[in-house]
């Protein structure tokens, strides 16, 4: 014989209310650190300076350390800036200057 519906489902049973289990304090009391906010950019090198990049990867790796050049050059930018004015003007006059203009673009 079939059997109602009500028959087959189970039976469900009701929750106390005094059973309720108070949650955590969210994390919002404690100060969150903001994340630092990643920025992309692309910049102009010459091959001799490229070179230099691939020979310190090379370095690293003999130390065991894998280092990528945005990670040499991140490393660079904190190193320069502990440096004094003069230090920081000195290595900046090492680089010869570049152009850096865009090729133009062409018309079809």
């Amino acid at each position: 014989m079939l059997a109602s519906k009500s028959a087959l489902k189970p039976a469900v049973t009701q929750k106390s209310k005094t059973s309720h289990v108070s949650k955590p304090e969210k994390a919002s009391t404690v100060a969150k650190a903001k994340k630092v906010q990643l920025i992309r950019y692309k910049f102009t090198m010459p091959e001799t300076e490229h070179a230099l990049i691939r020979g310190l990867k090379k370095r690293c790796l003999a130390m065991g350390v894998t280092a990528r050049k945005s990670y040499l050059i991140r490393a660079a930018v904190l190193c320069l800036a502990d440096l004094e004015d003069r230090a920081v003007l000195t290595a900046l006059k090492r680089p010869a200057q570049i152009k850096t203009r865009k090729p133009a673009k062409r018309e079809k």
